[in-house]
């Protein structure tokens, strides 16, 4: 099972992300109007500033490909994972993880309750249209 946490030194502080997500909500038959004719980007609500310095992240963060691509490059090196913060953590420091690890798991959470909706959706418009074509 994997732990929740990661330390990570760096010898620059940058903006990483877990890719180029999206979901295509282009659907008109979605029940949200307001979402029904854009195509959503999943990835900046995924952004982790990592800081120049050795500090504590979500562990989802180590399996970014721009983590990894920048640990390839040596400027980032990834320490260890933990399960639970270190007791000896600064609170302010402590209290930002946490705030990231719970933005990451409320971006995963949206974004699978919209792919869900999305794929309903789908499947209905797929199984009325061929109730359409077998009644022909």
């Amino acid at each position: 099972m994997k732990k929740n946490y990661v330390q990570i030194h760096s010898s620059i502080t940058i903006n990483v992300t877990g890719g180029l997500e999206y979901l295509n909500l282009t659907n008109p038959k979605l029940i949200n109007v307001k979402d029904s004719l854009k195509i959503s980007p999943q990835w900046p609500k995924s952004t982790i500033t990592i800081k120049e310095g050795q500090h504590y992240y979500p562990s989802e963060v180590a399996d970014y490909k721009t983590v990894k691509k920048l640990v390839s490059l040596g400027k980032l090196t990834i320490s260890q994972f933990y399960e639970e913060l270190p007791e000896d953590m600064n609170g302010v420091e402590k209290d930002e993880v946490k705030m990231q690890k719970n933005k990451l798991e409320r971006v995963k959470n949206e974004y699978l309750e919209k792919l869900k909706r999305l794929n309903k959706t789908e499947t209905k418009d797929k199984v009325e249209t061929k109730e359409v074509t077998n009644g022909d």
